[in-house]
């Protein structure tokens, strides 16, 4: 952070740090998730997906799959240590009787328990210590006042020993680092890998805060459809009920509710319709043929409203879907771009930012790709899109991967 500070909200599971802005300073808050999927794809990346036992690194040094785990914090298998305590209640940690000691540290009665427990988990998030060899540092042997451990790196290609030394065993509540009217950071204070990705957080930022108004209704799309059929737009009318799919999900089989009845209604209207007809076969052709999809679809990125907002975001998906299986495809037109301008039509949507965070996720940007779920779940309505219950589960399945890096239950 500016000031030096970082804060680790294990009840939350959040990271705060504090970052100065030309109109004073603010509080950013980022997922303790999304970091913890950045040491998963960096972990697979050198590791090939965890095929390799040896990595190599800059300047042609080879480290052991181990030191990896240590640096990402996560590991494939369970590694066996053998547990040696010498005469001074010092516990050491080693891969073999007979090598060096990879962790060691000498238990305390300072924070036994819980206290403990939260230490541990900020340790996770700073010294490369082995996943297996930090889960020996029990709750029951308290916050050591030293500690040591060893380091295989680039900078260190033949191994370093580095110890820390406890500075201050006091404990307090009720206090926080920054003043309470320091406000919580814009979405210029995050970086993302484009612009368009901070408009999207931007847009989504506003419809949480209320800067952006209240949020649609099921009657604002069925008015919406309703107003463009009676000008004769049968694809707008469409369009907009389709928005309302990004905010409510999917209508049920026969189902009785008015946004869905009305969409049968379009449906029959349209028929013969050559625009009308023309969409619909786009919209069908989603996962067959996107790039055709994609050509139908820029006929109606002009609109505005939530029908604009419907085109943009659909168009974003056909373009990312083809883009992924072909970098080269339509490489003159930016997803990013089309998913901010659905944003911005409608801030309020949360399957927008689903399928903004997922193309984020697609390209590296996984920070922004977690704050981006975040505003999907946080959003009204976002348990009937099903995409709170999709972060949700991703969010589960890192947690059981890499547990050292959130707090104990105890914490939350």
């Amino acid at each position: 952070a500016a000031d030096g500070r970082t804060v680790y909200d294990f009840r939350t599971d959040r990271i705060l740090d504090r970052v100065d802005m030309l109109d004073g300073p603010v509080v950013r808050s980022r997922p303790i998730v999304a970091h913890v999927h950045r040491q998963m794809n960096t972990f697979a990346f050198y590791t090939r997906g965890g095929e390799l036992d040896e990595v190599s690194g800059p300047g042609g040094a080879v480290f052991e799959r181990f030191w990896i785990e240590a640096a990402m914090g996560v590991r494939l298998s369970a590694v066996e240590l053998e547990t040696f305590i010498t005469e001074d209640d010092r516990h050491e940690f080693r891969r073999d009787p007979l090598g060096g000691t990879i962790f060691s540290y000498t238990p305390d009665e300072v924070g036994i328990g819980n206290p403990a427990s939260l230490f541990r988990a900020w340790l996770r998030h700073g010294p490369p210590i082995h996943p297996d060899a930090l889960d020996r540092l029990a709750p029951g042997d308290g916050i050591p006042a030293r500690f040591s451990y060893i380091v295989f790196s680039p900078s260190s290609p033949d191994g370093r020993v580095e110890s820390w030394t406890r500075q201050d065993a006091t404990e307090t509540t009720g206090l926080f680092p920054w003043p309470e009217d320091v406000p919580p950071a814009p979405a210029s204070a995050y970086e993302t890998a484009s612009p368009e990705l901070n408009t999207v957080l931007a847009a989504g930022m506003s419809a949480l805060s209320g800067e952006a108004g209240l949020a649609p209704t099921r009657t604002s799309f069925v008015a919406a459809s309703e107003g463009a059929q009676r000008r004769g737009d049968l694809p707008g009318s469409y369009l907009a009920l389709q928005q309302a799919i990004h905010h409510y999900g999917p209508c049920m089989p026969q189902s009785e509710e008015e946004r869905c009845t009305r969409l049968s209604r379009v449906v029959a209207a349209g028929l013969g319709n050559d625009e009308f007809e023309a969409l619909m076969l786009a919209l069908g052709a989603m996962q067959t043929d996107r790039a055709a999809a994609f050509r139908t679809l820029t006929d109606h990125l002009d609109r505005d409203a939530y029908a604009g907002a419907a085109a943009n975001l659909l168009a974003a998906q056909a373009l990312a879907g083809l883009q992924a299986g072909n970098p080269d495809a339509m490489s003159d037109r930016d997803p990013l771009a089309l998913f901010a301008a659905s944003a911005e039509a409608d801030p309020h949507a949360p399957m927008t930012y689903w399928h903004a965070g997922r193309f984020a996720a697609s390209i590296g940007d996984v920070e922004t790709a977690w704050l981006l779920f975040d505003l999907a779940r946080a959003l009204p309505d976002a348990g009937a899109t099903g995409a709170a219950q999709e972060a949700d589960s991703m969010h589960e399945r890192l947690q059981a991967l890499a547990p050292d890096f959130f707090g104990p239950d105890g914490a939350r």
